[in-house]
């Protein structure tokens, strides 16, 4: 389990089969598991300047796997008695998610995020969603995607390095705890007790987070 609090972005060093090798001060045991952009890895290789996850093909199959470059979000696993600050994420991707709008606010820059249809019944308007590994709540739950918006990088995520179009693994493992599961018989019009409002020929979801830059 996680808090969806990120430790530390660490620097991809390579990024070869299933074998992704990470620059961090964090030194993990061999065997740990590591929140990697919000999947659940485990350490394989240890190196002076930090260390080694693999990933299985399931795991390669599901993440945002172009996103494993540059600089990424890394999160230990929670120990029991741990303090939870953040939501409980269990490391698991449930879908890969487009970032279709960003509107700054006075305080803050909301993102508008476009989500496959099926992972609709987990979203809840106050409900929490781990965006790459980073805990956030949901303000909205949207019909939908709309037009982009402006081209402009969001502060708080991946040290502002989001723009809008940007794909991304999301985690929906704590929202499921705040709404009502749904079984494969119920109907789209079920999800209004959310707070979802979507015709049934619609192709995705979407719902709207807040960032606040720390100053």
């Amino acid at each position: 389990m996680f808090n969806g609090l990120i430790r530390e972005i660490a620097q991809v060093a390579s990024f070869s089969g299933d074998l992704l090798r990470l620059r961090a001060r964090y030194r993990p045991a061999l065997g740990d598991s590591v929140a990697v952009n919000g999947a659940c890895l485990s350490v394989t290789r240890l190196f002076a300047d930090g260390f080694a996850v693999q990933l299985s093909s399931e795991t390669a199959r599901v993440i945002a796997a172009q996103n494993l470059r540059g600089s990424v979000h890394i999160e230990p696993a929670m120990r029991i008695g741990d303090r939870i600050d953040g939501h409980l994420i269990q490391g698991h991707v449930d879908a890969v998610g487009e970032i279709y709008k960003i509107s700054k606010l006075a305080s803050g820059v909301d993102f508008f995020i476009r989500a496959p249809l099926h992972i609709a019944p987990l979203l809840a308007p106050k409900g929490s969603v781990a965006i790459d590994g980073v805990s956030l709540t949901i303000n909205e739950v949207l019909e939908g995607g709309g037009t982009h918006g402006r081209n402009f990088n969001g502060q708080g995520l991946n040290g502002g390095n989001f723009t809008h179009k940007d794909p991304f693994g999301a985690n929906f493992s704590g929202a499921s705890l705040h709404g009502q599961n749904f079984s494969d018989s119920n109907s789209v019009r079920d999800l209004n007790s959310l707070g979802v409002n979507l015709k049934s020929e619609a192709q995705s979801c979407a719902i709207r987070l807040t960032i606040i830059p720390l100053t």
